[in-house]
C-alpha cells in the first residue's frame, strides 16, 4: 500500500513519529494509502526549511517558483 510522505526541504520524508491515517476513498469506503499523521515536530522541521529557504527563494520571479513546484510534483 502506497505511504505519501511530508515534502520538507526538497526531500520525501516519512512523519518524523512513524504515524500514518488510512486514506479512505469515500465512494467504496475503502483504504487506498496512507497519509503522514504530521505533528508538532514535522511542523517545526517544515517551518525551519521554510525559513532557510526563504533569503534565495525570494529573489526568484514567480513563474521560475511555480515551474519548479509543477516540475518536482509531475511525476
Amino acid at each position: 500500500m502506497l505511504k505519501i510522505k511530508n515534502y520538507i526541504n526538497g526531500e520525501l520524508i516519512a512523519p518524523l513519529s512513524g504515524n500514518y491515517l488510512d486514506n479512505i476513498n469515500p465512494a467504496i469506503g475503502k483504504v487506498y494509502s496512507y497519509i503522514p499523521d504530521s505533528d508538532a515536530k514535522d511542523v517545526e522541521l517544515a517551518t525551519q526549511a521554510a525559513l532557510a529557504a526563504f533569503p534565495s527563494w525570494s529573489k526568484h520571479r514567480k513563474k521560475t517558483c511555480s515551474n519548479y513546484s509543477k516540475n518536482s510534483f509531475s511525476d
